[in-house]
C-alpha cells in the first residue's frame, strides 16, 4: 500500500510540474521532473528478470575519436560530456530510460519500466529532439573550437528483449532487438534518425518518413526495410495509421451504430441544444473507423459544419487540462515548437473576435486554464484557482455558443481517447453536458471501458454506445474483404485470422499485415499468393504486442503477477489450479475481473472451483510470453500435477492437456504417459486426428530409448493411419 501511495504522490508531483511547463519552460520542468521520473520508474519496475517488447534507441556522436584528437582533454570533456548529458535529459524528458553511456553515445529503452502504447512514438520524438540538439551543438562547436564536422545520429528498433539481472544489473537489456537497434544507429547518415520496419508499424502516420533501400543486418536472414525520419507531423491532426496500405476495406457490422452517430447533427440543429454520444469499446473494435465513416457521410452537409477535433494522448493524465490545450492548438495553429509569447498571441487573436466585449479577458482566462501563462495580466492576476476555473468554463461555453450563433454553422466537437484524459478535462466535458440547453453543439467522444472505472456516472443509456466484437459471420465477411486479392483463400488462413482476432477488426488487419511482412502472403500488383506451409509459423504483430502488453502493465504489480501465473494454465483456467501454482495469486482475481482482464464462466469443468478465461486469446498469449523459461517450467509442472490429481476417473478428457503441461515443465516421463494414453483413448472414440497427434508426440518425446515401448507406440499409430487410409504414413 505504501508503494502505491508513493507512486500516486510522484505522479501528482510530475503532473503539477507539467501544468507549469508554459510558465517555467521546458528546460526547468525537464530538470525538475527527471529525478521524480527516475524514482517513479524504480517503484514501477518489475523485480528480477523479465521479457517484454520495448523500443531500443541508440545515439552517438559521429567521428568522436577524430574530434577528441583535435582537442585537449578538458575541451573534449566539455563537448562530448555536455552532449551526452543533454542526450540523456532529452531521453528522460520523453519518458525513456538511459541504460548506459557508450563512450560517445547512449543506449536507451522506452517501455522498460512500464509499457505504454506510444513507446515507439516517444522514442522517435526523443530521437528527433536529439538531432535538433545535435545541430545546435554543431554550431557551438564550430564557434568555440573550429570543429566543422560535428554531428550526431540516432537509430531505433522495436522488439522483444530480455531484461534485468545481467552485468549491468537492472539496466541489462539483451537480445536481437538490441543488436538491430545498434545497427540502425550505426548505418544512419550523420544528422539522421533511422528506424526499422517494426518501429515504423507503430508510428506510421505520425512522422514524415523516407523509405530506404533494404539493409542487411548481421544475424538477420533477409535484408531489412528501414526508414529515415525527417520530421514529426502536426500532433493535433496526426494519428497512427491502421490497416493495410493500398487496400481499402468496407466497414463491416457497424451500420446501426453509424445511424446513431448520424442522428446527433440533425438533433442538435432541431433542438438548438447539445447532443452527446460516447462510443465505448476496447482498442481495435472500430471507434475511429466509425468516426471516419460518419465524417465522410456528413462531408456534403448543405448547411455546413464547423469541426473541432482533439485527441487525448497516452500521457494525458500528466497533462492538466490537456484536452482544452489540444483544442486551442488545433483551432488556432499553436505548435509545440512555438514560444510561449507566440502561443499566447495565437490564442488571444483566435478567441477574442468571438466575444462581443471583453474578448481579450475571456481569451486569457481560457488560455491560462489551458497552461499558457497570462498570470501577469490584470485580467487574470489575483484570481484564486477555483474562480479561474469557473470563469474559464463560462468563457469557453460562450465561445462554443458564438461559433453556432455568429458563425452560422453547427459546431461538431469530436474528442477521441477519453480514457487517457486528465480529470480536469473530464470535469470540463461534464460541465458542458450539464449546460446542454444553452449550447447548439454535436459532441461525439470515444473511449475504452476503463473510462467508466474512473467515472461510473459517465453518460446515460441514451448517450453511451458500446461496441462489441464482430459476430462470426461479420468476421468472415471482413476476412474475405482483407484477402480478396488472393485467387483462392485457404480455409486454414481464414480460420487463423478470424479465430485469433475474436471479432476485433484491427486485430484482423494487423494479423494480415504481419503475414504480408513475413512473406507468408506475397503481395503482387493485382494478385496475392499465400504460402500455406508457413501458416503455422505466424508471429504475433508487434503492434498488438505493445497494445496488449500496455494493458497488462496497467495492472498493479500483484495483479499483474497473478495474471502471468494464470496464463500458465491456459486461455481458460480454474481458481484451484491457480492456487496450486501460487496460493496468493487467487486474491487478485476480483481485481482482474474489475479491470475486464478476465471473465468468469457460468459453469466449470471441475466441481467446486470457478472456471475463468482471459478477455482475449491474444491477451493470454502476450501475458504468457512475458514469462521466463524457469517460471514456465515450474508453473507448468504445478499445473500438470494438479490436473493429474483432479482428473482421476476422468482422464480421457484432460490427458492431452496434462501431457502438454508436463512436456513444457520438462517432466518427460509423465508427458509420454499422458500422450500415449490420450492417443489410445482418442482411437477408441474414433477421434483419429487427435490420436495421430498424441501418439506422434509421445514417440517424439520417447526418442530412440525403450525400443519395446517405441514398437508398441508405432503399432498403435499404424492402426490409426490404416483406419484413415493414410498409406504413406502407414
Amino acid at each position: 500500500m505504501q508503494d502505491n501511495d508513493n507512486i500516486d504522490a510522484l505522479r501528482a508531483a510530475i503532473a503539477a510540474l507539467e501544468a507549469h511547463r508554459g510558465s517555467l519552460g521546458d528546460a526547468v520542468v525537464d530538470m525538475a521532473a527527471s529525478p521524480l521520473r527516475t524514482r517513479l520508474a524504480g517503484l514501477l519496475r518489475p523485480a528480477g528478470l523479465q521479457r517484454r517488447q520495448l523500443t531500443v534507441l541508440f545515439a552517438d556522436v559521429v567521428g568522436s575519436t577524430a574530434i577528441a584528437g583535435r582537442l585537449d582533454a578538458e575541451d573534449t570533456l566539455d563537448v562530448l560530456g555536455g552532449t551526452l548529458r543533454r542526450m540523456a535529459a532529452l531521453i528522460e524528458a520523453h519518458h525513456g530510460r538511459v541504460l548506459r553511456f557508450t563512450g560517445d553515445g547512449v543506449k536507451a529503452a522506452f517501455g522498460m519500466d512500464e509499457t505504454r502504447e506510444d513507446d515507439a512514438e516517444r522514442a522517435v520524438r526523443a530521437g528527433l529532439a536529439i538531432l535538433r540538439f545535435g545541430r545546435e551543438q554543431a554550431e557551438a562547436a564550430q564557434r568555440a573550437h573550429g570543429i566543422a564536422d560535428f554531428a550526431v545520429r540516432v537509430g531505433a528498433h522495436t522488439g522483444d528483449v530480455a531484461l534485468g539481472a545481467g552485468v549491468e544489473a537492472d539496466n541489462t537489456a539483451m537480445g536481437t532487438a538490441v543488436h538491430i537497434a545498434a545497427r540502425m544507429e550505426q548505418s544512419a547518415p550523420p544528422g539522421a534518425l533511422r528506424i526499422s520496419h517494426d518501429t515504423w508499424s507503430h508510428v506510421r502516420g505520425l512522422f514524415a518518413l523516407e523509405p530506404q533501400p533494404p539493409l542487411q543486418v548481421k544475424g538477420v536472414d533477409a535484408p531489412m526495410q528501414t526508414y529515415l525520419v525527417r520530421a514529426a507531423l502536426d500532433r493535433s491532426g496526426a494519428s497512427v495509421e491502421r490497416g493495410l496500405q493500398g487496400l481499402s476495406t468496407p466497414m463491416v457490422g457497424r451500420q446501426a451504430e453509424l445511424q446513431r452517430l448520424l442522428g446527433t447533427v440533425p438533433r442538435a440543429r432541431q433542438t438548438r441544444q447539445l447532443q452527446a454520444l460516447t462510443l465505448l469499446g476496447e482498442a481495435g473494435l472500430g471507434k475511429s473507423r466509425l468516426l471516419r465513416e460518419w465524417a465522410a457521410a456528413l462531408a456534403t452537409d448543405p448547411d455546413g459544419l464547423r469541426w473541432l477535433t482533439v485527441r487525448s494522448q497516452p500521457d494525458g493524465l500528466l497533462r492538466p487540462w490537456g484536452l482544452l490545450r489540444g483544442l486551442l492548438a488545433g483551432q488556432f495553429g499553436v505548435a509545440d515548437t512555438d514560444s510561449a509569447e507566440v502561443a499566447r498571441g495565437k490564442v488571444v487573436d483566435g478567441l477574442s473576435p468571438w466575444f462581443d466585449d471583453r474578448g481579450e479577458r475571456q481569451a486569457q482566462l481560457i488560455g491560462q486554464l489551458s497552461g499558457l501563462d497570462f498570470s501577469q495580466s490584470p485580467h487574470v492576476r489575483g484570481l484564486d484557482p477555483r474562480s479561474l476555473r469557473d470563469q474559464a468554463f463560462t468563457a469557453l461555453r460562450g465561445y462554443l455558443r458564438a461559433l453556432a450563433t455568429q458563425g452560422g454553422t453547427l459546431p461538431v466537437l469530436v474528442i477521441e481517447d477519453l480514457h487517457w484524459a486528465d480529470d480536469g478535462s473530464l470535469d470540463l466535458l461534464q460541465h458542458l453536458l450539464a449546460h446542454a440547453a444553452e449550447l447548439p453543439l454535436a459532441l461525439v467522444m470515444t473511449g475504452r471501458p476503463a473510462l467508466l472505472t474512473r467515472r461510473p456516472d459517465w453518460g446515460t443509456p441514451d448517450t453511451l454506445l458500446r461496441l462489441g466484437p464482430l459476430a462470426p459471420a461479420q468476421s468472415d465477411e471482413l476476412a474475405q474483404a482483407l484477402l480478396r486479392r488472393l485467387d483462392a483463400v485457404p480455409p486454414k488462413l481464414t480460420e487463423l485470422i478470424v479465430g485469433r482476432a475474436e471479432g476485433n477488426p484491427y486485430y484482423m488487419e494487423e494479423l494480415v499485415r504481419r503475414l504480408v511482412d513475413d512473406g507468408v502472403i506475397a503481395v503482387g500488383e493485382a494478385h496475392w499468393t499465400v504460402r500455406a506451409e508457413r501458416l503455422d509459423q505466424v508471429r504475433l504483430p508487434g503492434t498488438l504486442v505493445g497494445l496488449l502488453q500496455a494493458r497488462l502493465d496497467a495492472l498493479p504489480a500483484r495483479d499483474r503477477q497473478a495474471a502471468r501465473l494464470a496464463s500458465l494454465i491456459g486461455h481458460v483456467f480454474w481458481d484451484d489450479a491457480l492456487q496450486a501454482v501460487d496460493p496468493d495469486a487467487t486474491q487478485s482475481l476480483p481485481a482482474l475481473h474489475e479491470a475486464a482482464f478476465v471473465k468468469a464462466h457460468e459453469t466449470s469443468a471441475f466441481e467446486g472451483t470457478f472456471e475463468r478465461q482471459f478477455d482475449h486469446h491474444l491477451l493470454h498469449q502476450v501475458t504468457y510470453d512475458t514469462l521466463l523459461k524457469a517460471e514456465r517450467r515450474l508453473g507448468h509442472g504445478a499445473v500438470a500435477r494438479w490436473l493429474r490429481e483432479r482428473t482421476r476417473g476422468r482422464g480421457p478428457e484432460f490427458l492431452a492437456m496434462t501431457g502438454e503441461h508436463a512436456e513444457r515443465a520438462g517432466e518427460t516421463a509423465l508427458a509420454i504417459d499422458c500422450f500415449e494414453q490420450a492417443g489410445i483413448e482418442a482411437k477408441l472414440r474414433y477421434s483419429n486426428a487427435a490420436a495421430v497427434s498424441c501418439l506422434s508426440r509421445a514417440l517424439a518425446l520417447l526418442g530412440e530409448s525403450e525400443p519395446v515401448r517405441r514398437f508398441s507406440l508405432l503399432t498403435q499409430l499404424e492402426k490409426v493411419v490404416d483406419t484413415v487410409g493414410d498409406r504413406a504414413g502407414q
